[in-house]
């Protein structure tokens, strides 16, 4: 399967690309810097050197991978869980309109399915139960927590309201 994958270089996104690698998959990875690209191509993957904000490009990415599967993991955090603050807005104006260019362009081109990176840690437990698969997001919970579970619906919400893809949100 010809998957296409953002985030291709983070923490998640190495391990990710390696085992869709050694699973028989062709991976090319989506990053913004030519030293990224490089370090996918070592790892094994095909990499295009692509912003997320420029609808066109990321639609001819998909265009000539002719992927399959989409792994959409667009984020812009800080290395530092002391800075999240000052990332929060660009984080969230790269998932939601970076991730809509990524999800529209896989739409246009016949992608198959749409994995979304989601959270689990924003769900809405049950009183006296723990939150699981089933909760929903605490979009009534303290500012900061209700902010990001806003974030992971509205994700959610683009995901799930189109039929004519498979979509999978990665809590």
């Amino acid at each position: 399967m010809r998957v296409f994958v953002t985030g291709a270089n983070g923490a998640i996104g190495e391990p990710l690309v390696a085992e869709l690698l050694k699973q028989g998959h062709s991976v090319v990875g989506m990053t913004t810097s030519e030293a990224r690209a490089k370090n996918l191509e070592r790892r094994g993957a095909e990499a295009r050197i692509v912003d997320a904000f420029d609808a066109i490009a990321v639609e001819e990415a998909l265009r000539w991978l002719k992927a399959e599967a989409v792994i959409d993991e667009l984020t812009w955090l800080p290395k530092e869980q002391s800075d999240m603050a000052k990332y929060a807005a660009g984080d969230k104006k790269l998932r939601i309109e970076g991730g809509g260019n990524l999800f529209r362009a896989a739409l246009a081109t016949g992608v198959r399915r749409y994995l979304q990176q989601s959270s689990g840690f924003f769900l809405k437990a049950s009183e006296g139960m723990l939150a699981d698969e089933s909760s929903g997001l605490d979009l009534n919970a303290s500012p900061g927590v209700a902010a990001s579970a806003r974030t992971y619906s509205e994700l959610e919400a683009r995901l799930f309201s189109c039929n004519s893809i498979e979509g999978v949100a990665l809590r």
